[in-house]
């Protein structure tokens, strides 16, 4: 029945291209983009609402090259765990940019990190069943500028 549908039920048109399979229907991906703007836009609401009488640090991240969106949700990276700033890994949400590719932003100035130490930081990328991406790996010392590589130090 679904499979007979032309339009989602906010009019959209339900093209190849503005499609994606989820459990077994398929969705809009303009629904799927205006839900989550909604859901950021909430969640930055209540994060800056809560915040306020917090201090926030802006700098540095650690960030990668974008992910290309995929057609198929659950090949899309979702999160990126991050080994070598604590004893414990750091797992780190993928940031949705608006074209749908995903990045790592992760900002190092929470982090215990110490002028003058080496530091070995690998990255893997997880999409949303689970798989694993290989390490990608940056090797730095704190208060000395990063190599220019795939993994980076942004001031932004």
């Amino acid at each position: 029945m679904n499979t007979r549908k032309t339009h989602c039920r906010r009019g959209h048109l339900l093209s190849p291209e503005n499609t994606y399979s989820w459990r077994h229907t398929r969705r809009c991906r303009k629904c799927h983009t205006l839900r989550q703007r909604r859901y950021q836009l909430l969640f930055f609401a209540l994060l800056l609402a809560g915040s306020a009488a917090q201090t926030v640090i802006a700098a540095p991240f650690l960030v990668c090259d974008p992910y290309t969106a995929n057609t198929e949700a659950g090949l899309n990276v979702a999160t990126f765990i991050i080994n070598g700033i604590t004893t414990a890994a750091i797992t780190s949400p993928a940031v949705i940019n608006q074209d749908g590719s995903q990045v790592l932003h992760y900002d190092l100035g929470t982090a215990p990190l110490t002028n003058g130490t080496k530091y070995t930081i690998t990255v893997n990328a997880v999409n949303g069943y689970g798989g694993v991406s290989d390490p990608s790996t940056l090797i730095f010392t704190k208060g000395v500028p990063a190599p220019p590589s795939n993994l980076r130090i942004s001031p932004i």
